[in-house]
């Protein structure tokens, strides 16, 4: 099961905040259209977003953009890890890019959507889980095996 975005037809919040840094966002994604404009896949507060910016990239984001690599159709795990100048933002279980993020604070989840309709996610989003912690190297392959097992994503060697 996935929950289906149409960009600003759908945009969707959920009443569970997230934490102030450090945390880690997962979400397990496809998209169904690049679109060229800004995509908000979730939103983790006033900041801390992972998404699609309009050089249709992936992206992790709280204040200054780790940019992930080309944007796909095909179903992808993204794990941001929002910690300022140690974030990471890692791609179907590889490291992609780390860094500066910038600073970012909790506050309430937002799904397929950012600040206003036109940074709707046009996609399917299967899983989403938010973590008060970074979790470990052990940890991170174990989330990375789970989640590729059940929604059939493909992980780097």
């Amino acid at each position: 099961p996935a929950l289906q975005f149409y960009g600003a037809n759908h945009i969707k919040s959920a009443a569970i905040s997230a934490p102030s840094p450090p945390w880690t966002t997962i979400v397990v994604f496809r998209c169904t259209a690049i679109t060229g404009v800004l995509q908000r896949i979730t939103r983790g507060g006033p900041l801390g977003l992972i998404g699609i910016i309009p050089d249709n990239n992936f992206y992790v984001y709280a204040g200054v953009n780790l940019v992930i690599g080309a944007a796909d159709t095909k179903t992808h795990i993204i794990m941001g890890v929002f910690n300022g100048a140690s974030s990471e933002a890692w791609l179907d279980g590889v490291l992609k890019a780390s860094g500066d993020a910038g600073i970012s604070t909790g506050g309430i989840l937002g799904i397929g959507a950012g600040d206003g309709p036109i940074q709707g996610f046009w996609g399917f989003e299967s899983a989403l889980i938010n973590l008060n912690y970074i979790p470990t190297a052990q940890e991170r392959v174990c989330i990375n095996r789970y989640l590729s097992r059940r929604y059939g994503v493909a992980l780097a060697a």
